[in-house]
């Protein structure tokens, strides 16, 4: 009796200090171990390059194409008769195309019964869908208001050269949040990236201080954003399009109030002048603006689906060698 009962106690030792801690901030995104991160299963190397080349190109075509938009009908401007693509509108006109492709797809693939099947086996409750995707709202919409901000007052090229930063958030971010930590190596591996991007900062013509700190920001968001949606895929209470579709729904919510101020507050016109002078943007581009960043945000979820949210901020990063 004695031995059985000295062999359980180093077992439930064993298993407590094995145990994985958890952030101190954890709870902000989940509410049980059932969210987890989970290592992500092996995924066939060709798979992983092909939907990176495809988010490589769409995001690389998305972005030149917002920074035309955005300098072309930079605000303050000419009022009513000249109405400005301003960042919150960017982003509205982003959101709704890609809820209405979302809704589309999961309707014509049938991704919408599975959905259904799979909230009734998770007994899913509004309030787990409110929890899960109001905090990635919120980073989705400050991680692109502040991107198409800080291009009006640095390059395209010191923007995301400050973005590539990303690292450096995610392994901090990961640790204080969800208690992952990483190898020595991993944390040595950051230095150079953090001499890399100030030196390559400092030098850059187009360098202030407030838009580097509003791209630091955007980074910053982005990280959050990865993680937190990383571990909404890993606890498969939610299908790809039904995660998808869930974080541009909360985004434009969260994005209601902001759009809402802009309205009445440019320029001196009431809701209805700006609702005019909305009709007057060049919708054909805008359109194709859009249609580009839905391929790209679904192909960003799609690699984050494949590997783990810091393999996927080094892809990111990657990345912004095309800008």
């Amino acid at each position: 009796m004695a031995v059985s009962w000295a062999h359980r106690a180093r077992r439930a030792l064993t298993v407590r200090c094995c145990r994985p801690r958890r952030g101190v901030f954890s709870r902000i995104f989940t509410n049980s171990s059932a969210t987890r991160l989970h290592p992500p299963p092996r995924t066939p190397p060709r798979q992983i390059l092909f939907c990176v080349t495809i988010y490589y190109i769409s995001s690389a075509a998305a972005n030149v194409w917002n920074k035309w938009l955005v300098e072309l009908h930079a605000p303050p401007g000419g009022g009513a008769l000249a109405p400005a693509v301003t960042p919150t509108v960017l982003t509205l006109l982003h959101l709704l195309i890609a809820l209405a492709s979302d809704v589309f797809i999961m309707r014509r693939t049938g991704d919408a019964v599975v959905a259904a099947r799979l909230a009734s086996e998770t007994r899913r409750t509004t309030w787990d869908i409110v929890r899960a995707f109001a905090p990635i709202a919120v980073c989705v919409t400050m991680s692109k208001l502040t991107t198409y901000v800080s291009y009006q007052y640095v390059s395209i090229a010191l923007a995301h050269t400050a973005k590539a930063s990303e690292p450096i958030f995610n392994v901090v971010v990961a640790a204080l949040l969800y208690g992952e930590f990483h190898r020595r190596e991993v944390y040595l591996s950051l230095v150079p990236i953090t001499l890399g991007i100030a030196l390559a900062s400092v030098t850059d013509f187009s360098y202030n201080h407030t838009g580097f700190a509003i791209a630091v920001t955007s980074a910053l968001m982005k990280v959050l954003q990865n993680i937190a949606t990383k571990h909404v895929m890993a606890s498969g209470r939610f299908t790809f399009w039904e995660t998808h579709a869930y974080c541009g729904a909360a985004s434009l919510l969260c994005l209601a109030p902001l759009l809402l101020w802009e309205s009445t507050h440019s320029g001196g016109r009431d809701f209805f002048a700006w609702c005019r002078a909305i009709a007057r943007l060049p919708f054909l581009s805008l359109a194709f603006d859009g249609a580009l960043q839905w391929a790209s945000s679904v192909s960003a979820y799609w690699v984050l689906s494949l590997v783990s949210h810091l393999t996927a901020t080094i892809i990111n990063v990657m990345r912004r060698l095309l800008m």
